[in-house]
């Protein structure tokens, strides 16, 4: 079992890096302080303070906190999200800050299990994930050089992935070992949930763009229009779409041909575009005027609206009722362990 090192480490470093704002660290208390103490072991504020600002970043480092800080899991009991919580209102951000605690206790007390259960993660396990992680950069020392902005050592950040990996094998010899999904179970949460298993009317798209700055002359715009039919005027003509897009578009697309690809309805940001886009036959060219100018919009390919079956997505389906049932389950084991836990919390 190895767990995504080199992700885990990015959101270790992220932490240095990137400037946490307010965090549960006050002038009376020291980095070292702790901010609880779980069955006599403390979590330290300098740790809170680091992981903290990985969820802040909309990173979750442990394996509690992937499934719990979840969009659909414990989470769902706060209106914030990882990622949406840069520039937060004090009271908000004590809110997020009692939430995540909560969530590293929770943390503590599975790794805490896990040395009960006796779950031994060999050092050769350790090593693999640290060679996974190692593998990312291009030498060693490069290594060592973010490993110090972290100022942690290597023998301190071989505990990390100890820890990381313990508790993952405990939820999963626990827990997901556990869970079983009924076919009736699969075959209801389809039926609650088609749409998500729908690929919705896609067109592909390419275009030529003559931009029109804002605030331009009629002038110019009348000049831009020119051009446009121009263009448009050598593509009937029997002109290579993309050759002329490569060599004509004001848009950074035209370098692939003018090709932006399929897209949906509602995706293309730009109203008359996304508009036309679906209401074109496909390989007609047309002119229309956008935020951004004369665009020349071609329509390559068409996909219906299509519900995929039951048996097509049963592997999909199971395995978020997997997930469903996982977070279920994992909230009664924790708070299982909750109950006979000495918990004290010093914020």
């Amino acid at each position: 079992m190895r767990v995504n090192c080199f992700k885990f480490f990015i959101f270790l470093l992220a932490a240095v890096l990137i400037s946490a704002g307010t965090l549960i660290a006050s002038d009376e208390k020291t980095p070292d302080s702790p901010v609880a103490i779980v069955n006599g072991v403390p979590i330290s504020r300098d740790i809170f303070n680091r992981q903290f600002n990985e969820y802040r970043q909309g990173k979750a480092t442990s394996p509690c906190q992937e499934i719990l800080l979840s969009d659909d899991g414990i989470a769902d009991r706060n209106p914030m999200r990882p990622g949406a919580c840069q520039s937060l209102d004090p009271d908000s951000l004590a809110a997020m800050q009692s939430d995540f605690l909560e969530t590293m206790i929770s943390n503590e007390l599975l790794y805490q299990e896990s040395q009960h259960q006796n779950i031994d993660i060999p050092e050769i396990e350790i090593d693999a994930s640290l060679y996974d992680l190692k593998c990312n950069y291009d030498n060693e020392a490069d290594f060592f050089k973010d490993l110090d902005l972290m100022h942690m050592t290597e023998q301190e950040f071989r505990k990390e992935i100890q820890h990381d990996l313990a508790v993952r094998k405990l939820v999963h010899e626990k827990v997901e070992k556990n869970i079983i999904v009924t076919r009736e179970e699969a075959k209801q949460y389809y039926e609650n949930n088609r749409n998500s298993f729908t690929e919705p009317e896609q067109v592909r798209v390419s275009h030529i763009l003559v931009a029109v700055p804002n605030g331009a002359t009629e002038e110019q715009k009348a000049e831009a229009r020119l051009k446009i039919e121009k263009i448009r005027d050598r593509i009937n003509s029997g002109e290579d779409f993309a050759a002329v897009a490569k060599q004509s578009s004001d848009c950074p697309s035209g370098g692939d041909g003018g090709d932006l690809g399929f897209v949906c309805r509602g995706q293309i940001k730009d109203y008359a575009l996304d508009d036309t886009a679906f209401t074109i036959k496909p390989n007609e060219v047309t002119i229309i005027w956008t935020r951004f100018g004369y665009d020349l919009l071609k329509v390559t390919a068409h996909k219906d609206r299509k519900e995929h079956s039951f048996e097509e997505v049963q592997e999909a389906v199971n395995s978020k009722v997997v997930q469903s049932k996982m977070k279920q389950a994992l909230e009664t084991y924790i708070n299982n362990l909750r109950g006979a836990a000495k918990i004290e919390k010093l914020t």
